[in-house]
């Protein structure tokens, strides 16, 4: 099938924003961690990929090439470690409010009306229904984790 110029092939990169999307219904706040320890990994996977690229030339990485490949790659570890870290400070926080933070700004709506406007980011909310979210959201994590893990 033949396709005009401006337009986009079927397929094409589509499958990465699939990829780095959260499930749906993943709280703000995560939802940017969890785009983080992706962010970051590419970043380890880039300056791996430069250094190797390197070895494959028959050049080998000295100097300020193998330096940058290897901070960048350095970087990369460091970054998706730290995100990861940071989601799980944040479910722990989440788990010892007892699921009633505010999905986009982490605020602590439990001393609030059952519902009402977060004051923090204006944000509407009901107690029930932010409980049930951040509930299926911690499940998808740890889903996201074991998949992680599987080939260990």
């Amino acid at each position: 099938m033949a396709t005009m110029p401006n337009e986009r092939p079927p397929g094409g990169w589509a499958w990465v924003s699939e990829a780095v999307r959260p499930p749906a219904g993943t709280p703000p706040a995560v939802a940017a961690q969890r785009r983080l320890v992706l962010g970051f990994t590419g970043l380890f996977v880039g300056g791996l990929g430069l250094f190797l690229l390197t070895f494959a030339t028959g050049v080998v990485p000295s100097g300020a090439l193998g330096a940058l490949s290897i901070f960048v790659a350095g970087l990369g570890v460091a970054g998706a470690l730290w995100a990861g870290r940071r989601i799980e400070s944040i479910f722990r926080v989440v788990r010892r409010s007892e699921f009633t933070l505010c999905p986009a700004c982490l605020y602590d709506l439990r001393a609030l009306d059952q519902a009402g406007t977060c004051p923090e980011c204006g944000r509407p909310y009901e107690h029930t229904s932010v409980q049930i979210r951040w509930v299926e959201a911690e499940r998808q994590h740890r889903l996201w984790r074991e998949a992680q893990h599987a080939g260990d």
